[in-house]
């Protein structure tokens, strides 16, 4: 198969406005294995119904799949993502000094 021929973007979607080339079309079924036929009516409805425009499609899908998945799985984009908690502190032993100083008072 010639290189043009592989980089050569055809459309797909049901409004056929989904810009893809056959490689493209290769790694969206490797990386969305699932849904990947999905995906891409989706982002179809959403260029024809909002009248998105972006340059690149397949870059575009990924996009709003990993959006998504954030949003289901609650996962927020974060500057913070490398933030590791360093609280150490023993509540439940402090909840037993405190018990234990109230019920030394009672007696």
């Amino acid at each position: 198969m010639p290189e043009d021929s592989k980089k050569q973007k055809h459309k797909y979607g049901k409004y056929n406005n989904v810009l893809l080339t056959e490689e493209e079309i290769k790694q969206l079924r490797e990386k969305l294995p699932k849904d990947w036929e999905n995906w891409i009516e989706t982002f179809s409805e959403g260029l024809e119904l909002k009248g998105y425009k972006y340059n690149n499609h397949y870059l575009a899908i990924l996009q709003w799949e990993e959006r998504n998945r954030r949003k289901e799985t609650g996962i927020r984009k974060s500057k913070f993502n490398n933030y590791t908690d360093t609280n150490k502190t023993d509540y439940a032993s402090i909840e037993n000094k405190l018990l234990d100083n109230m019920l030394g008072e009672q007696r």
